[in-house]
């Protein structure tokens, strides 16, 4: 039998509920600037919240993906996988992974949790590039691992992957390089509460002169 979960429309009032959805000028962990930011963190602070979110994709897998372990990296996602697991199955187990110079591994004795042939559920907040997730594919596959499908919160990427996507929501979002940032251009404030944008204004400055996109 097919469980049903909440709808997208459903997905995305939950989300923007929590504060999550803002507007400004923002520098996204890729680098690139966007006037839109998902602040997952926000999501996370109200549980009952997440928790419905974390059903729907469990629903979405359910008698698809035969999972034998949730993994998602730390730390932003590592309460949506255990809502997932939870959900999925209430014996399945949830782990995760944490980033390396090198991409993901899998420490504090999780990686025997992840052997020839476990079949993996990877559970992400929100995809931009893909980067993140492709790494912790690579971190499965590296210990015997298969990926059988990833869940995530939101999908702001055209990105592709081998396996089932499911994203709450599935909405991409406009950014720029910084070198050709519109927002950069009409020297809208870096918003610095979220996201990079600290840093940004700690290499290049408060001077949107300077800022890679005004620079002649």
């Amino acid at each position: 039998m097919q469980r049903r979960g909440l709808s997208e429309d459903e997905c995305l009032k939950i989300i923007e509920s929590t504060g999550a959805v803002r507007k400004g000028h923002f520098v996204l962990t890729s680098g690139r600037h966007a006037d839109t930011y998902i602040n997952k963190d926000d999501v996370s602070t109200k549980p009952h919240l997440l928790n419905r979110l974390a059903e729907t994709i469990a629903d979405n897998f359910w008698g698809e993906a035969d999972a034998d372990v949730v993994v998602a990296p730390a730390v932003g996602a590592i309460a949506l996988g255990n809502w997932v697991a939870y959900h999925y199955r209430d014996t399945l187990i949830s782990i995760f992974a944490e980033q390396t110079a090198d991409g993901f591994a899998f420490r504090r004795g999780y990686d025997r949790y992840v052997t020839s042939g476990t079949r993996v559920l990877v559970v992400e907040d929100i995809i931009t590039t893909g980067k993140t997730t492709r790494a912790m594919i690579e971190a499965v596959k590296s210990l015997g691992g298969e990926v059988v499908g990833i869940g995530l919160l939101w999908n702001r990427s055209t990105e592709g992957f081998e396996v089932p996507v499911f994203a709450c929501v599935s909405k991409s979002l406009l950014t720029d390089y910084a070198e050709s940032c519109r927002l950069c251009i009409s020297c809208v404030e870096i918003t610095t509460d979220v996201g990079h944008g600290r840093q940004f204004l700690e290499e290049h400055g408060k001077d949107p002169r300077n800022w890679p996109a005004n620079r002649k």
